[in-house]
């Protein structure tokens, strides 16, 4: 498990870099997940088993667009949340 693990981030960094400067997603779907007064835009692409990517340090899901590229051409489905007063989430 651990080394296909690793493989799968290493073949992702390798396709990270042909991603580099070229446009992402042709399928992306944007929802607003609400919960009372929150809301929380949520950006989503490919199709399989789903990874959810987490920006941290003051980022945006934008920051994360080459690494969700690799995975949905390794055919996972990617969703990316936009954490709490970042863009349209609040």
């Amino acid at each position: 498990m651990k080394t296909s693990l690793f493989s799968l981030f290493l073949t992702a960094a390798v396709v990270v870099t042909a991603f580099q400067g070229q446009a992402v997603f042709a399928d992306e779907h944007v929802v607003i997940a609400r919960n009372g007064d929150a809301r929380l835009r949520v950006f989503s692409e490919g199709s399989g088993p789903t990874i959810v990517l987490l920006p941290g340090q003051g980022r945006g899901p934008r920051d994360l667009e080459t690494l969700a590229a690799a995975l949905v051409t390794s055919g996972y489905r990617v969703v990316r949340p936009e954490p709490r007063g970042f863009g349209e989430s609040v």
